[in-house]
């Protein structure tokens, strides 16, 4: 566990034996309790049932672990909390995802928290080695927000102006990828990849309520809470 790689690069990779007990124990769960309930030729169900996977107990048991909280505090966050919802990002070649993923961009601009807020990231897959679909970063590029533009897909920054960055692809294996929120990130999805395989990546993101930026602009924060209150008279029919 490199502390000064964090401040350095702007990422580390972090795991302790708690960790890949528990990153083993939702591997597990989402085998049993989220795939035996996928049906062919119904993506709205299998997409819907991906999301919920954010809500299983075992991701909680993870994010939350002590020996993980304790490192994150390590990495000057003197009172970390979590400042955004937990997020599945699934990426296949298959019908369900169809090789979506997302561009090159900093998490940061989304938050508008505490400048030293970092993102929290883990990933299980079924590849029969470790390579394939994963999460590409670009080291020290943390330093200062990356300017870009609006697109389809989200918020784009302007590669063509980074390009003296390296290019890092990582798919951790019962570990947890920990990113400053200004890290320059994007999907990586291999083209040539069987449809038959998958990686399923959740992230969430923690601010510092010690943060005297957050505190000067009385912690605000870009999420907002959305309720579809006509949803359910679809559920009538």
């Amino acid at each position: 566990m490199n502390n000064n790689g964090f401040f350095k690069d702007g990422y580390t990779i972090f795991t302790s034996t708690s960790i890949k007990k528990k990153i083993k124990l939702f591997e597990q769960s989402f085998s049993e309790k989220f795939t035996t309930k996928f049906k062919n030729n119904n993506n709205i169900n299998n997409r819907n049932l991906i999301k919920r996977v954010a809500g299983d107990l075992s991701i909680f048991n993870i994010m939350y672990d002590k020996s993980l909280i304790n490192f994150i505090k390590s990495l000057n966050l003197t009172y970390p909390i979590q400042s955004g919802p937990l997020v599945t990002h699934y990426t296949s070649n298959n019908d369900i995802s169809k090789s979506y993923g997302i561009p090159f961009h900093q998490d940061w601009p989304s938050m508008s928290s505490s400048k030293n807020s970092i993102i929290v990231w883990l990933n299980i897959n079924n590849f029969l080695k470790n390579n394939g679909h994963g999460i590409e970063i670009m080291p020290k590029t943390h330093k200062k927000i990356q300017l870009g533009n609006s697109t389809d897909k989200g918020y784009e920054v302007d590669v063509e102006k980074l390009k003296k960055f390296k290019r890092i692809i990582i798919q951790p294996k019962y570990e947890i990828l920990i990113m400053s929120s200004f890290l320059v990130h994007r999907s990586h999805i291999d083209k040539n990849l069987s449809k038959k395989y998958w990686r399923l990546g959740i992230s969430t993101r923690f601010d510092d309520l010690e943060c005297k930026f957050w505190k000067k602009n009385q912690f605000i924060s870009a999420y907002k809470n959305i309720v579809d209150r006509d949803l359910y008279k679809k559920t009538l029919d």
